[in-house]
């Protein structure tokens, strides 16, 4: 079922540090503070240091005082520049300042304009390790063309005032539908250890997220609680290695989670995942590839699909329901080995688990796994030597209704205290 995403922010906070101070993230010289606001003195505010009064007519109007927040100063005749913590708002002519910002009574003070308009004129002047925080003003990111990640970058939702976001459901929306035939973000040859959190990624002409990165190391890209949805595309595509955590991927033109190779830099591991609704596979991957928790539904083709060149898949407490074709496809390799640990393969339209007529049953591995419905049978090959698997019992999972699913299983399911512990629920 198509989750509704939650729209969020059209500023993006730029800053050049990774810590936190007080549970909230410090400010790049560029941005006037933590809550994402700007103010414009324009060279025209006015200090008096023994109240520790700042005024400029009319500056203040908007600012919502927070505990904490900060102004940049940057300019003024016998000021220091820097951070300065904002104490109080008595007006919207007039802020107190905790501290002094100088010498006696400074003159035409200045400070920053503001957070940046888009993500691509904030990715224009990233440094390693530099992260982008894309911040709420009711409204969300418009990018008119593609997002060239450079390397141990980091973009991240946060709230209006700074407060990077943690929780389930908080998501800063990035929409890609005004690009022109191109990606959304773009992770080239020479991107590694890229970090995105809490975004809702969407409407790409081409990939979401494309990681192509050929040739490069093994040094995932990490991806949390993120949607990437409705692209022309793939979801999160590219030969890069994924490390995704409590994403879901919906609607994409190609698979939700893919790659266009067969490397082993093609891997991934996915915990706490969902794919569904896919023009291709759900999930897509070579070598090495880990799922846990992960559940595939209703897409055009495969719901897991393993390239012949993986030598090495393992998925745990894993759903695959109502795909077009295979619940899970493993490449036709002989030396292909596959872990099944408790997962539910059901109604898929194709086989349960297809090895392409290759692999041995020897090398695959298989345990407290349940097999329902899938046209195709159970496996194209006989099932390993396994007598804890469920063949031929309905999962009775609480809904499979397109627009509706549920797959936490009903009290009467054979799921249900069934192996060493339950597959995943929801």
């Amino acid at each position: 079922m198509a989750g509704a995403p939650v729209s969020f922010g059209s500023l993006v906070y730029f800053v050049k540090t990774v810590a936190e101070a007080g549970g909230r993230t410090p400010h790049d010289t560029n941005n006037d503070g933590r809550d994402c606001f700007g103010f414009v003195l324009g060279a025209t505010g006015a200090f008096t240091t023994s109240t520790k009064n700042l005024n400029k007519t009319a500056a203040f109007t908007s600012y919502v005082w927070v505990a904490g927040d900060l102004i940049y100063i940057n300019a003024g005749t016998g000021v220091t520049v820097g951070l300065y913590e904002i104490a109080s708002k008595t007006d919207s002519d007039n802020i107190v300042l905790a501290t002094d910002i100088g010498g006696t009574d400074p003159t035409d003070v200045d400070s920053s304009t503001g957070p940046y308009l888009t993500i691509t004129k904030a990715n224009s002047v990233l440094a390693a390790n530099n992260i982008v925080f894309i911040c709420d003003d009711g409204a969300h990111v418009s990018e008119t063309a593609a997002v060239s990640v450079s390397t141990r970058v980091r973009f991240w939702g946060a709230s209006a005032r700074g407060v990077r976001y943690k929780n389930v459901g908080e998501q800063a929306e990035v929409d890609f539908s005004g690009s022109t035939a191109d990606d959304g973000f773009r992770l080239d040859t020479g991107s590694t250890e890229v970090v995105f959190g809490h975004l809702d990624v969407h409407s790409a002409p081409l990939m979401g997220i494309n990681c192509e990165v050929t040739g490069q190391p093994l040094s995932p890209f990490m991806f949390v609680y993120c949607t990437v949805r409705d692209n022309t595309g793939g979801g999160i595509d590219g030969e890069g290695h994924k490390l995704l955590i409590a994403c879901q991927t919906y609607g994409n033109g190609g698979s939700g989670v893919g790659c266009n190779d067969q490397s082993s830099r093609a891997r991934t591991t996915a915990i706490y995942c969902s794919s569904h609704d896919n023009g291709l596979h759900g999930f897509q991957s070579a070598s090495g590839s880990v799922y846990v928790h992960c559940i595939s539904y209703d897409n055009a083709d495969d719901g897991f699909h393993f390239f012949s060149s993986a030598y090495s898949q393992t998925m745990v407490n894993c759903v695959s329901n109502g795909n077009a074709d295979d619940g899970v496809y493993n490449g036709a390799n002989t030396n292909s080995h596959v872990t099944l640990l408790q997962c539910a393969i059901s109604n898929n339209g194709g086989w349960g688990f297809d090895s392409a007529g290759a692999a041995s049953a020897l090398m695959q591995e298989f345990h407290y796994n349940l097999f329902y419905n899938n046209t195709g049978g159970d496996a194209t090959n006989p099932l390993p030597d396994d007598d804890t698997s469920i063949t031929g019992s309905d999962p009775l999972f609480v809904s499979v209704t397109d627009g509706s699913e549920d797959f936490t299983p009903k009290s009467n399911s054979p799921l249900v205290d069934a192996g060493v512990f339950g597959p995943r629920t929801s």
